[in-house]
């Protein structure tokens, strides 16, 4: 078991497990892993501290909603994720933790997707050598797939990945970059998120769902970097959200709003086109307001704007400029335009996308009442014709 000690006497967490409860309720442990010491546990309540040795023991393993703000960082904030829902004393906790058993953890999405981190960063940096011995120094652009979300974020990856069939790219295997923290819905400041963007080297391939804002922007629309924006029409995005959140990410930190407090497909749909204004600590705006920040991407000459439905149904065209935007940016071609657009097209699978459902074009009319529409209407003002969807509000 790593070792754990108090931040202000140094005792270990054998003494203060011995110790009495007023001791147990000052001290405050330090998480150490293999010897390195990662970061402090925020106090919770008297009533919390005495039950530190009772938990310890039959709940090795147990889920903590702490928002903790300084952890250290050699695998990034995916530790800091991991360690914030999965941590070992429910002293931490205001009410009695969440147990699960070891392999009920393991099994865990969270889990998996975190744990691995450190294997994930170090399948890229093979990359990355087997890149530079392969290709040396070059001055192929780096590829970034943005998109507002659920709308084809993976398809247009997937094509974009390609590239690597073509020349000196390499998929980075990484998270996708983004404005909220996946499981917490905390939301990043602009400088961190264009942080991780400008990490990105030559010949890199990275995604993600990240706002227009001006440090984004510089990020995003410099001459060595290939941007994409994909967008959908805004009906279809919240009946996707709905199916999302409900069934297909369950440690999504709606879903269990979703799933268990809502009744039915109306009222997540309501919900999806709302938000939820009540919150104070995850940010949940409704569609215009998260529609909005990604609405500058569509002013930029530098990125290449693509509509969904345009991809859907026009995909070989959709190609053709996806290729002719990387050529644009430095990317140099050494197969026939003929050859590299079926090669990207060959790379496109959508059911190989693990947040892939339908894929239709117009599906909320099947699931949009008229209360709906009036709803969405009210909300979203004018946003459908901006986006080109309808000429006006009459729909």
């Amino acid at each position: 078991m790593p070792a754990m000690l108090c931040l202000r006497c140094c005792r270990h967490l054998s003494v203060m497990l011995m110790s009495s409860t007023t001791l147990k309720g000052r001290c405050l442990p330090l998480v150490t892993v293999s010897g390195s010491i990662i970061g402090t546990i925020r106090r919770g309540t008297a009533t919390c501290s005495a039950s530190w040795s009772a938990a310890m023991a039959p709940a090795p393993w147990q889920i903590s909603p702490w928002n903790w703000k300084s952890l250290f960082r050699p695998f990034g904030r995916s530790c800091k994720l991991l360690l914030r829902k999965a941590w070992l004393p429910s002293a931490l906790l205001l009410s009695p933790p969440t147990r699960i058993s070891g392999i009920e953890m393991l099994k865990s999405t969270l889990v998996r997707r975190y744990m691995l981190f450190p294997i994930r960063i170090l399948r890229y940096r093979l990359r990355r050598l087997q890149y530079r011995l392969r290709y040396g120094d070059t001055e192929t652009p780096a590829f970034f797939a943005n998109s507002f979300p659920k709308s084809g974020t993976h398809l247009l990856l997937q094509a974009i990945q390609g590239f690597a069939k073509l020349g000196p790219v390499i998929y980075s295997g990484l998270p996708a970059i983004t404005m909220y923290e996946a499981f917490s819905g905390e939301k990043l400041s602009e400088s961190e998120v264009a942080s991780q963007i400008w990490r990105l080297q030559h010949g890199d391939i990275g995604y993600g769902h990240v706002f227009a804002a001006p440090q984004t922007v510089e990020a995003l629309c410099r001459p060595e970097m290939a941007s994409y924006f994909i967008y959908r029409d805004p009906r279809d995005v919240v009946v996707s959200h709905v199916h999302y959140v409900t069934e297909l990410w369950t440690s999504h930190v709606h879903h269990d709003y979703y799933a268990n407090q809502l009744k039915d497909f109306n009222q997540r749909l309501q919900v999806s086109i709302l938000g939820r204004p009540e919150l104070t600590e995850i940010d949940f705006p409704g569609i215009l307001q998260r529609y909005e920040p990604y609405l500058g991407w569509l002013e930029r000459p530098e990125v290449l704007v693509i509509r969904f439905e345009d991809f859907i149904r026009n995909k070989q065209q959709t190609l053709e400029k996806i290729l002719a935007h990387a050529i644009s940016h430095g990317f140099r071609l050494e197969v026939e335009t003929k050859a590299a657009l079926e090669i990207l097209e060959k790379s496109i699978d959508p059911k190989q996308s693990p947040t892939f459902r339908s894929g239709r074009v117009g599906g909320w009319r099947g699931n949009f009442s008229p209360e709906n529409i009036d709803l969405f209407k009210q909300v979203t003002g004018d946003l459908l014709v901006r986006l080109g969807y309808e000429k006006n509000m009459d729909w």
